[in-house]
């Protein structure tokens, strides 16, 4: 009998202490950037994306913008009153997704690191778009 309520009281334990996600579908409704053609760089349209993020409950990470990674995401000025989180690519290579949690707007940069300013042929984009919680 106290091995049952042992066990109880561990699985009850560790079920309080998973952490929620905040789920999130994410529409692109705009989509630029530069990429290099012929040894020229020009600005164009490109596809549209849509992203499932999940945030986790503090909004401190963020997964689902890489296939490999979590995303570290703070909120300007360690201000609880500002809306808007900022997340970067732990690869820090300039990619950065912005939310904001009022208006459910986003914008997703990628700024490749052998693009346009080491003049290379990656392709840099932006793209932004709203958001609404599964």
């Amino acid at each position: 009998m106290k091995l049952k309520l042992l066990l109880f009281l561990f699985t009850f334990g560790i079920s309080t202490s998973v952490t929620a996600e905040i789920v999130l579908y994410c529409n692109s409704e705009l989509a630029t950037g530069f990429f290099k053609e012929n040894g020229i760089y020009r600005t164009g349209n490109f596809k549209l994306e849509r992203y499932t993020v999940k945030f986790s409950d503090d909004y401190s990470e963020v997964k689902g913008l890489d296939a490999h990674l979590i995303w570290e995401c703070k909120i300007p000025f360690n201000n609880k009153k500002y809306n808007t989180v900022i997340c970067m690519s732990k690869w820090n290579i300039g990619e950065t997704f912005i939310y904001n949690k009022k208006t459910k707007r986003f914008m997703n940069y990628s700024a490749a690191t052998f693009g346009f300013l080491n003049n290379g042929n990656d392709t840099n984009t932006m793209h932004a778009g709203t958001c609404e919680k599964f």
